[in-house]
């Protein structure tokens, strides 16, 4: 089996490229003093025009380095470990460690619940609710601490190191709608009396 696969390793056609690798090694070996001019100028112009892999491994079967090897084996049996089994198709990941996710700061959730809250369901409520009272103070009371909490939500998010510095954005919609709610109750407060 092994002398027919190198024979038929042999009688394969070369390629343009597999002809320019031959020419290198030659001009390698030239260079390095390991072969004379006469001979080199003779392997040369029979390398550029070989036709198969058999012809250029002659030309450099005396030589440190080919451009094909003179026999290409099928690599023998190596028994498997049916553990170290990995899928074709599965992908592996990178060995660089991956950045720990940013943490949502719990106050910028709270302030943003809260301002929703008291938009949705704190005015509705609480207006039923006061009626008779001259003043509403639910509406200014969650949204004053959806104010305060979206602040040292902000913050936080400013000056802690990484992994604990997230939660921006919710800080910041809870302090929008937080501010803007104290500024609506105080139209209400304003307008009513």
């Amino acid at each position: 089996m092994d002398g027919g696969w190198g024979t038929h390793q042999d009688t394969m056609r070369c390629a343009h490229a597999d002809r320019d690798r031959c020419a290198d090694v030659l001009k390698a070996a030239w260079a390095e003093g390991r072969l004379r001019d006469d001979e080199y100028r003779q392997r040369l112009e029979l390398a550029l025009s070989a036709e198969t892999y058999g012809q250029l491994t002659v030309l450099v079967h005396d030589l440190p380095v080919g451009p094909v090897p003179s026999a290409v084996h099928p690599p023998a049996a190596v028994p498997v470990n049916p553990y170290a089994f990995v899928a074709p198709h599965a992908y592996v990941p990178p060995m660089v460690p991956r950045p720990m996710p940013q943490q949502t700061n719990g106050l910028a959730v709270t302030s943003l619940v809260l301002g929703i809250v008291t938009l949705v369901a704190v005015w509705p409520a609480t207006a039923l609710l006061t009626k008779s009272y001259p003043v509403n103070p639910y509406p200014f009371v969650f949204a004053g601490v959806a104010v305060v909490t979206g602040h040292v939500a902000l913050h936080r998010s400013r000056h802690r190191p990484y992994p604990f510095n997230g939660g921006a954005g919710p800080a910041v919609a809870g302090l929008t709608l937080g501010w803007i709610q104290i500024a609506l109750a105080l139209l209400a407060q304003l307008g009513g009396n």
